[in-house]
Parts: structure tokens; C-alpha cells; sequence
């Protein structure tokens, strides 16, 4: 994000729209006159343990602790927000068609050491802010209001693309046996890779659904993630992810598949998106790498849905 970009123009003064508190100044300010959201690390504080846990799927690192702990299959910030108790469709351990009610202490499984469960807690967080913006601007463009004030927010969208990688391992690693992806693979080559530089494959990563026309039907603070696999290689390269009617596909690897078809109408680590009605609008930035691309969409929410 550059202050001359003229979708944006930063006040210094104001709190950062990354929402730590601090003015924008004294936080994702950059002295080149750009703002950006830095990623978080993933790596375990400290000098590493030298110890590798058998049941974490991280363990190739060597940096594990002796303690297993249960992670949450969607993490528990965004489960937090559904409610105390939610409602679960299409998992492996139910019958197609069947949902059923769970505590969110319940949707755990018992496959990251606490060392490395803890070090995910910032790219956790990242998508837990995505969740709820996502739920807040809906909610906020349905309501009349005499503002026309633009609202900003920041996000890293490496911290989103990390944790898309982490819901997909984590999908992976925790199946019961005899399921819809018994005997499937993941490339644990691209993972340790991913896992240690933060790289993917090129193209591989975050894209965001931008085929509109559609009509979809989806309830406020939903979260739906389905698998993207290569059905001849079983090999699961992928996950969907459907927060509150707004598209994404994160792209592990691409081999095997017909890559360009599958990513056509998709916008690849797209640099905002727009939601804009009843005269206001609201804008998250996404930050990403040097070089990556500084295109954006736009939702326009039709006057005559409003009620």
C-alpha cells in the first residue's frame, strides 16, 4: 500500500487499520511512504529443542516440545465468534447430510506439540480478523446510516495464506481412517519447504473468487472449507474456503491438474477487497510480498437487496 495510492490516504496521526491500537505512524508505516502488515512468525521462540514429537505433524523441524495439544480444526478464534456451541456439516466422522451440534473445546485433534500450537497463534489471529470483518461489513452496509465515511483495515495476507496452509494440514493430519481421503498424500517436500522459508510453488497460494452472478445463500458467521484434490495422484493440493458467501482457493501445489483452468475468474493474492453500498464503503488491504499483484475487487451490494 503506497499514500499515493488513491484508493487510500493515510492519516499518520490516526490508529493504524491494522487494529494493534498504535497510530498508523508508529506501526505499518514505512519510512518508503508504505504500509505494510508484516507476517507473523511462525517459528517457536528460543533456541531450538532439538526434540521431535511423534504425533506432531510438524516434527521434521526438531523443534517440538514433550507436550501434544489439541488444535482446532478452524481456529478457535473464529469458532469463538460462531458461539460456544456450533453447528458441523460435512466432516469425515459424519454421514453426508447429517449436522450435528459440538462444543468448540470438542473440535480438536491431537496432532501439533504446544510449542508449535503456540507459534501459530499470530496467523491464527490473522484469520480470526478476516472472519469477523467479513461478518461486521455485512452486517454494517445492511443497517441506514448517514456516514459516507470510507472504513480501512490491514492484513497480512501471508498471515491468511499460513493459515489456509495450517486448516489444510490440519484436515489432513486429524481424518479418522476409512474416509473420503484414506490413502490420498500431501507433498511433505512443498510443506517443509512452506514451513521453513515461507514459500510456495509459483502461482501456488491465495486466490480469491471473482465470478459473480450467482445467487448463493449463506448464513452470517459461517465458515465452510472443502478439499481440492488430484483424484489420479490422490493427492489432496488444496483447500476452499467460504466465509460468509466470499470465495477463497489456497493452492498448495498445482501438479497433476489442469492448473490454468482451475484458477481461471480467480484473483490471485488480491491486493483488497471493496464492499461498497448505501453510499459507504468498506476496504481491507491485504499486504504480500514485493512484486505481487496490486489488483483488487469490489463487491457492490444493490441498493434493492437492502431492506
Amino acid at each position: 500500500m503506497s499514500k499515493k495510492d488513491p484508493r487510500f490516504r493515510p492519516n499518520l496521526a490516526e490508529p493504524c487499520p491494522c487494529g494493534s491500537g498504535k497510530i498508523l505512524a508508529r506501526c505499518c508505516y514505512r519510512i518508503d511512504g508504505t504500509i505494510r502488515k508484516e507476517r507473523s512468525s511462525i517459528r517457536p521462540p528460543g533456541p531450538s529443542t532439538g526434540y521431535s514429537h511423534p504425533r506432531c505433524y510438524l516434527n521434521f523441524t526438531q523443534n517440538c516440545s514433550s507436550k501434544i495439544t489439541g488444535e482446532h480444526l478452524v481456529s478457535r478464534g473464529i469458532l469463538k465468534q460462531i458461539g460456544q456451541e456450533v453447528e458441523v456439516a460435512g466432516v469425515p466422522w459424519l454421514k453426508p447430510g447429517e449436522i450435528q451440534k459440538y462444543r468448540i473445546n470438542n473440535l480438536t485433534a491431537n496432532i501439533l506439540c504446544n510449542r508449535h500450537n503456540s507459534a501459530f497463534s499470530g496467523v491464527d489471529a490473522a484469520a480470526s480478523t478476516v472472519f469477523r470483518l467479513l461478518n461486521d461489513v455485512n452486517i454494517e452496509l445492511s443497517k441506514k446510516s448517514l456516514s459516507r465515511r470510507k472504513r480501512y483495515y490491514l492484513v497480512s495476507g501471508e498471515d491468511l495464506e499460513m493459515w489456509a496452509a495450517k486448516a489444510l494440514l490440519g484436515l489432513f493430519h486429524s481424518q479418522p481412517r476409512d474416509t473420503v481421503l484414506a490413502g490420498y498424500t500431501v507433498d511433505f517436500t512443498i510443506v517443509e519447504t512452506l514451513i521453513k522459508t515461507s514459500r510456495l510453488p509459483s502461482g501456488c497460494g491465495l486466490y480469491l473468487n471473482r465470478q459473480l452472478g450467482t445467487r448463493r445463500v449463506h448464513r452470517m458467521k459461517e465458515i465452510t472449507i472443502g478439499t481440492i484434490t488430484n483424484p489420479v495422484e490422490r493427492t489432496l493440493i488444496g483447500i476452499t474456503i467460504d466465509i460468509v458467501g466470499v470465495l477463497f482457493d489456497f493452492f498448495l501445489e498445482s501438479r497433476g491438474i489442469n492448473f490454468q483452468h482451475e484458477t481461471k475468474g480467480k484473483l490471485y493474492r488480491p491486493s483488497n477487497i471493496t464492499f461498497a453500498g448505501r453510499g459507504r464503503s468498506h476496504v481491507i488491504f491485504f499486504t504480500w510480498p514485493p512484486a505481487s499483484s496490486q489488483i483488487g475487487i469490489v463487491f457492490s451490494m444493490n441498493k434493492a437487496i437492502f431492506p
